[in-house]
């Protein structure tokens, strides 16, 4: 299959996929086509964020050349701006309601006509916000002061979330059950420690003997994927925390240092390895044991994971090469034709079909958003 790039978003699409004993074996040539998403008429366009059911979430250029919030729907090119004046998309959920920010607070956009407000406090702003399919929405206030605490809002109410006294607290997401993960810092001091909130009470998920822990992401089930410091050791460490304990997703793999990128409901974590000083390597971790995802003489990172274990990332055959995206299904991982872009490309997401969903920056261009075919 050929490679079509134009100025635009695009998706990846996979192949059919042979067994796990291949998954280091270089893929086959061309087994991907890129396609161009439209703007609403000007040029450039950036997406943010990607749901299960392949609807892309961003901001595109209209005709008059301004930015406007918008989606592209699954299996359509051509984008749908937001009814909300001056917002810009934050996240989505899998029913596709969209949460985000407007210049006197958020918005939560549930289509159609309906639309609630959350109005920020004075001399407040608000930080990066994460929607469940509840419509439960997390996210951090600053106050005028600079202090920071998490919240949540549903209902129409806001809820600030248990933050010890002279501590700040952030909000990293939110699972369908309420529960939100975050983490405490104090002011002035750039060290972080993992935190699970549930039920109006905070827990602190400790670390793997360093003196931060950095949470990534939760399912449903209420495991927490993320990062923490090692006691003697200067990489910083994956981790998986369920039942109150904290398990370093490195051992007995031989790397370094590692990062995790996202969880699915099945426990499947999935980030990157690092082995020696700078080799990172895409990997998922399935059932405690560490798998390798990437091809031969790349280093990489994997993004995001879907439902159905489908993994994409990016990777590269050398630091100054440009990366490319992949997406890995059932041990085998497909390499899609690099695209065009002198600047930088970001893997967003991959939705419950294997679709692959692309921004990318050129100095020609600025932002295009693409998705596989």
């Amino acid at each position: 299959m050929s490679l079509i790039l134009t100025a635009g978003t695009v998706v990846l699409t996979a192949a059919a996929v042979p067994s796990m004993a291949t998954a280091a074996a270089p893929p086959a040539a061309g087994t991907g086509r890129l396609v161009q998403l439209h703007s609403l008429g000007g040029q450039g366009s950036f997406a943010k964020a990607m749901n299960e059911r392949g609807d892309i979430i961003g901001a595109s250029v209209d005709a008059a050349d301004n930015y406007r919030a918008v989606v592209w729907w699954q299996g359509r090119r051509t984008p749908t701006a937001l009814p909300v004046k001056g917002a810009t998309a934050g996240d989505i959920n899998e029913k596709r309601h969209i949460v985000g920010g407007v210049e006197a607070g958020l918005f939560l956009w549930r289509g159609g006509r309906s639309v609630s407000y959350l109005k920020r406090p004075a001399g407040a702003s608000f930080g990066a916000t994460f929607i469940n399919e509840r419509d439960q929405v997390a996210g951090t206030a600053t106050d005028s002061n600079d202090a920071s605490r998490a919240f949540v809002w549903a209902r129409g109410r806001m809820t600030m979330l248990t933050t010890p006294k002279g501590m700040d607290s952030r909000a990293v997401g939110i699972n369908n059950r309420g529960q939100v993960i975050g983490v405490l810092t104090t002011p002035g001091v750039s060290t972080e420690r993992a935190v699970l909130w549930q039920q109006g009470r905070m827990t602190e998920l400790g670390t793997l003997g360093g003196e931060s822990s950095t949470p990534t992401a939760i399912n449903d089930r209420g495991q927490v994927a993320g990062t923490s410091a090692v006691a003697g050791s200067a990489g910083d460490h994956p981790f998986l925390w369920q039942r109150g304990r904290m398990t370093d997703l490195l051992t007995g793999t031989g790397a370094t240092a590692g990062r995790v990128a996202d969880l699915n409901q099945a426990g499947m974590v999935t980030g990157a390895a690092i082995f020696g000083t700078s080799d990172s390597r895409p990997v998922v971790w399935r059932a405690g044991r560490m798998l390798d995802i990437g091809l031969p003489g790349h280093t990489g990172a994997a993004f995001d994971i879907n439902e159905r274990g489908d993994v994409t990332g990016y990777t590269r055959t050398d630091p100054q090469s440009f990366a490319v995206p992949f997406r890995w299904r059932k041990g085998q991982t497909t390499l899609f034709p690099e695209p065009a872009s002198d600047i930088a490309i970001t893997v967003i997401g991959i939705d419950r079909r294997g679709v692959i969903g692309v921004d990318q920056e050129t100095s020609q261009f600025g932002n295009i958003v693409l998705r596989s075919a």
